[in-house]
Formats: C-alpha cells, sequence, structure tokens
C-alpha cells in the first residue's frame, strides 16, 4: 500500500472473532466541554457514525448521520450530513464552530483514526451506498483543509482504525 504523510495505511480483513482483554479498573472522569453553536440543535440533537479525531488541538467530528423528523421505527428516514465541527482550545477552555469547508460527501458509519496532525476517513457510507475513498482533514491556523488521499480496495468495508505511533502506522480493520 502507499504511504500517505508517513503513516502507512493497513488493512485487515475479519476473519476471527474478538476477544474481550482484561485490562484492569480504571478511573474515568467524563466532563462537558463546550455547547454546539447557536441553532445546530434546532437542526438534529446530534450525529452518530462521524468520523472524530485530532489535528493540533482542534477535535474534527466530520460527516455523521441521524433521523430527522420521525424516529426508524416509525418509519423515518436517515440523513447523511457533510458537516465539520470543530471543538478548539484556547486558554483552557473549548469553543466549537462549523468549519465553512465541507466533508466532499455526506457520509457516516466508516471509521477514523488520527496522527494527532491529520484526521484519516476510511469509507462510510450516504444515500448513494458505500464510500470507497479515503480523506484527510486537518487544521492549519483555524482553516479546514480536506483532501482525497486513496481508496479502499473494491469490497473492503472498514470498521476500525487506530494509530499506532511505534512505526507510524495507521491499522484498518474491516470486512471483504
Amino acid at each position: 500500500m502507499k504511504s500517505i504523510c508517513k503513516s502507512l495505511f493497513i488493512l485487515t480483513a475479519a476473519v476471527f472473532s474478538a476477544a474481550v482483554l482484561p485490562l484492569g479498573a480504571t478511573e474515568c472522569q467524563v466532563t462537558a466541554v463546550a455547547s454546539l453553536p447557536s441553532g445546530i440543535h434546532d437542526m438534529h440533537a446530534g450525529v452518530s457514525g462521524a468520523f472524530i479525531g485530532m489535528s493540533g488541538n482542534t477535535l474534527i467530528v466530520a460527516g455523521g448521520s441521524d433521523f430527522p423528523g420521525l424516529k426508524p421505527w416509525e418509519g423515518g428516514l436517515k440523513k447523511y450530513y457533510d458537516t465539520i465541527y470543530m471543538l478548539t482550545a484556547r486558554d483552557g477552555k473549548y469553543e466549537c464552530s462549523i468549519s465553512d469547508v465541507t466533508f466532499p460527501v455526506p457520509a457516516g458509519g466508516g471509521c477514523a483514526a488520527s496522527d494527532g496532525k491529520t484526521l484519516y476517513c476510511f469509507g462510510g457510507r450516504n444515500e448513494a451506498g458505500p464510500v470507497n475513498a479515503v480523506h484527510a482533514v486537518g487544521v492549519t491556523g483555524g482553516k479546514v483543509h480536506v483532501s482525497q488521499v486513496s481508496v479502499l480496495p473494491e469490497g473492503f468495508v472498514p470498521v476500525s482504525a487506530v494509530f499506532y505511533k511505534g512505526d507510524g502506522c495507521i491499522f484498518v480493520h474491516g470486512t471483504v
């Protein structure tokens, strides 16, 4: 496969069942750090299946889907989005904003991994069906930039990804 931004994407196909590994108890505190910009709650309560990760000190939330109007069990239709939200740390506080730049296609349900500088978004789907592109999303000087950096192998459906700092690779797991 091709090396992108010094990150190698390694694709693995699902041929085994996942096992739960006991990692011991840890403590975790969950804190709300910011609210969505005014008016967003009027559009939808939130999105699922978004591509999420860091670019510098900015958390990126790109794309995703929801069921506006009727719920799924009421016959509602799923809608996919191309909106990119940014949650940026400034002076110990977080600001949430919407980027003027949109994701290239409305999509959700793929997977993503970040090397800390760039968020790599693998696949997903939308109303037209599966998305086979790999997109790179980054923030420089407060401005979002998005580019298509690769295409997934035909029939590969990514389900999870992780950046491994040890060798600078992004491992992508999926099914064929």
